[in-house]
């Protein structure tokens, strides 16, 4: 297999969740459990949270059913990008998302 470049949607994803715990919990793996859920809610008609893209939801798919994964290096100060790295072995669909990027945008970088 090839190695695991760190996809854009995983990483935000991670990040976004880890922002999102008050400064006080982010050593807690718990909070940062209860982060993920707060992050990719499920309705109780098994929906996500509106407002995230179609990407983020698979994302949110992916890391729902690997919780613990997800936090226990976030606990211990592990950047995002190198969770999503760890997180091929669970899953290396995870690694493989990436954002679709317009003729625009590459011609404004």
């Amino acid at each position: 297999m090839a190695p695991c470049d760190v996809g854009a949607v995983c990483k935000k994803v991670v990040q976004d969740i880890f922002d999102s715990v008050p400064k006080e919990d982010r050593k807690s793996r718990d909070a940062i459990e209860t982060a993920i859920a707060q992050h990719c809610k499920k309705g109780k008609d098994g929906a996500f949270r509106k407002g995230l893209s179609s990407k983020e939801k698979k994302a949110c798919y992916y890391i729902y059913d690997i919780k613990r994964k997800v936090s226990d290096p976030l606990a211990r100060g592990v950047p995002a990008d190198r969770v999503c790295k760890k997180l091929k072995k669970a899953n290396s669909e995870l690694c493989e998302m990436r954002f679709r990027t317009s003729l625009l945008q590459l011609l404004l970088a």
